[in-house]
């Protein structure tokens, strides 16, 4: 890449109000590796190396006093598609960073950018959440959670037209989780700067997801009691075993959680808790199910009632397959040393956007404070971080379309949040499917692993500039002898139904949407 072409010299600087533009830096890099990772939306990249021109625009908003950087990489010139495909983030992280999955889509001659939102240290809240006084920083908040992807898009394309010469023919928008809400904030709040927006497991409602990882934590801390995680991990297996079948195929996954609500796990105190390593002197604890029907009933209030959805049987409750588990406790098997063992985000959000204050012991906290935080908080979050605004008219009237997947295993976003959100969709817009489709993912976790759909964004692509609406996304499971099945994931209200005769339960091709 000539390096008079990628230059600040030759790039002009987005003039854009309410923004002061500080620094615009163009670095020419030739042979980055791309990184063999697995990307929500698109699989694992095919290796090698790529060329491109890296602009950073840093930026600030006097009226916040805050410093923000959107990251471009720009391919050559002769072999730029035409296309953007910009990039969300996961956790606090608004994007930038995600450098594994910018050089993937750069090898594939998109040009890409995302965002900081002004977080230095997005890990560490404290350093940005709050304000001097200590109290919630609203206008930051704000930036975080939504407006810096107006920004983001503005000065991303602004780069974009100002280094090729000319506007993309199309742009789309790729984030799962964080990303995902990302998604959902560009098409509800900024619905004409997309034509594509794949956004997967959106962690919309985002304070209640928090403290949702709270909650069984803090239902142990409160009975005092904190069962072996392989006590639960073997309540998951017999809850799978019990309902695996209820698809008329026998693989070790559960297709519809719904036809496994029936499943008690206080039936099973006193079985043999089979993933433990001495299973036959090891008999199912109370405690343990106890925490297994909290998590699969999820939050409810002071009458029981439920106030937020739960993780679904099947899902890995205790960090055993996955980094991540809402009710792990300290020992994994028999004869570890059991405490609670909360996922570190669950009590940060607690401390420092709940209560404002960092340095709130986690054992302290009562239920009562408990239910103050998740109501109190919910109102001012929904508004500046959560995307839960079901009219989609504008995003549809725009010509956009979007795609969501969602694993019904997922350990961290109740699967029933975002089927809640497509139906209230669907209720007011009874065509919606005409533009926004959502697939449930059999045994999947959190945005990656085994059954991730990978074909996701060339369906979404497929979708916008062929008119080709998706009718299944197929993906591989791992059945209970280790072999890799294949499935398909249907767009909602369809589910995947073996056909009859077929013969191969292993194979795609024997299923078909109902």
């Amino acid at each position: 890449m000539a390096s008079c072409l990628c230059s600040p010299s030759a790039i002009a600087a987005p003039e854009l109000p309410g923004i002061t533009v500080l620094a615009v830096s163009a670095i020419p890099v030739s042979g980055y590796e791309i990184p063999q990772t697995q990307v929500p939306n698109h699989g694992t990249f095919p290796p090698g190396t790529i060329d491109f021109c890296n602009v950073t625009v840093t930026y600030s908003h006097p009226q916040i006093e805050d410093q923000a950087i959107v990251e471009v990489w720009l391919p050559p010139k002769e072999a730029w598609n035409e296309r953007i495909l910009a990039v969300g983030g996961g956790g606090f992280i608004t994007g930038r960073l995600r450098y594994d999955q910018m050089a993937g889509i750069v090898n594939e001659n998109f040009a890409t950018y995302t965002t900081d939102a002004g977080l230095a240290s997005p890990l560490n809240p404290v350093s940005w959440a709050l304000d001097d006084s200590g109290k919630i920083d609203e206008d930051m908040i704000e930036y975080w959670g939504h407006t810096s992807l107006g920004d983001m898009t503005a000065i991303g394309k602004s780069i974009v037209n100002s280094f090729y010469g000319k506007s993309p023919s199309y742009s789309y928008y790729t984030g799962c989780s964080m990303g995902g809400l990302q998604g959902y904030a560009l098409a509800q709040r900024y619905p004409g700067d997309y034509d594509g927006i794949a956004a997967a497991a959106p962690a919309i409602r985002l304070h209640e997801i928090f403290m949702s990882w709270v909650w069984p934590q803090l239902m142990m801390n409160l009975a005092g009691e904190y069962p072996y995680g392989c006590e639960v991990d073997s309540l998951t297996a017999i809850a799978v075993a019990a309902c695996d079948a209820t698809d008329d195929v026998e693989d070790g996954i559960i297709t519809s959680p719904d036809a496994c609500e029936a499943f008690n796990p206080f039936d099973h105190v006193g079985a043999a808790a089979i993933r433990c390593s001495d299973p036959d002197n090891t008999p199912i604890s109370k405690a343990a199910a106890y925490v297994a029907n909290v998590t699969w009933t999820g939050i409810v209030d002071e009458a029981s009632e439920p106030v937020f959805f739960a993780q679904h049987p099947g899902t890995d409750l205790t960090g055993i397959t996955t980094p991540a588990g809402i009710a792990a406790t300290t020992c994994k098997d028999v004869g570890e040393e059991c405490g609670g063992a909360p996922l570190p985000f669950g009590p940060l959000w607690l401390q420092v956007f709940g209560l404002e204050d960092p340095s709130f012991p986690f054992e302290d906290l009562t239920l009562e404070l408990f239910y103050s935080v998740l109501r109190g908080r919910k109102a001012l979050f929904d508004q500046y971080v959560g995307s839960t605004d079901h009219d989609l008219s504008a995003f549809r009237e725009a010509g956009g379309k979007m795609i969501t997947f969602h694993g019904l295993a997922d350990q961290t976003i109740p699967a029933g949040l975002v089927r809640d959100y497509y139906e209230q969709v669907l209720a007011l817009d009874g065509d919606s499917a005409d533009y926004f489709r959502y697939f449930e993912v059999p045994a999947m976790g959190h945005c990656e692993g085994l059954a991730h759909p990978n074909s996701t964004f060339d369906a979404l692509r497929n979708w916008v500039e062929n008119g080709v609406a998706p009718a299944s996304l197929p993906f591989n499971v791992v059945a209970t002898g280790g072999e890799l099945n294949g499935r398909i994931a249907c767009p909602y209200p369809q589910i995947a139904e073996f056909l009859p005769g077929c013969g191969d339960a292993t194979s795609a091709e024997c299923f078909a949407c109902r």
